[in-house]
């Protein structure tokens, strides 16, 4: 639920203010989420350190995408998103697949070995962020707000209730 609710307002955030603001910010809620379920002990304590995942994940969710098309539109080669975001995929997945058998192994001696190794990874991977070139923010985005932009979404979705049929039904519980 809780991924559903950030997932447009982390879009909209990354829209206004920068992918790689919104993408070090999710880094930094990756470190942290890993930090509290790593000392975790009551109920709320877990329910959120699952919430900040949840947000670490949707404020880099999109944010990558939309940089490389942004990044490939500049340089008016846009006709390679496919292909660039597919291998940027399967990186990802080579290194999720990666992390889970490493957790895993983690696991058998210690769960606070894996929260702790995950705060570490998402704690470094804050620095490649800072040599990322994101080009400059359009001309439309300017004189936008967060809360006009919300107002603007939420009006689109009033008007298509299809598009929040679609959204509901891929809530995961």
């Amino acid at each position: 639920m809780a991924s559903f609710l950030f997932e447009m307002p982390s879009g909209a955030l990354a829209d206004l203010v920068g992918r790689k603001k919104v993408m070090f910010w999710g880094r930094i809620f990756a470190a942290v989420s890993a930090l509290v379920l790593l000392f975790s002990v009551e109920l709320w304590q877990f329910i959120l350190g699952f919430v900040l995942a949840a947000l670490g994940y949707n404020l880099n969710s999109g944010s990558e995408e939309a940089l490389v098309y942004d990044s490939l539109k500049q340089l008016h080669k846009e006709q390679e998103y496919v292909k660039v975001n597919s291998r940027m995929n399967v990186l990802i997945e080579i290194a999720a697949g990666a992390g889970t058998f490493l957790g895993g192994i983690l696991a058998e001696r210690s769960f606070a070995a894996c929260y702790l190794a995950a705060a570490v990874v998402a704690g470094i991977s804050v620095f490649p962020i800072f040599f990322l070139q994101e080009p400059p923010i359009r001309e439309e985005r300017e004189q936008r707000n967060l809360k006009l932009h919300f107002l603007e979404t939420v009006q689109v979705l009033r008007g298509n209730p299809g598009v929040m049929g679609i959204l509901l039904s891929l809530i995961h519980i």
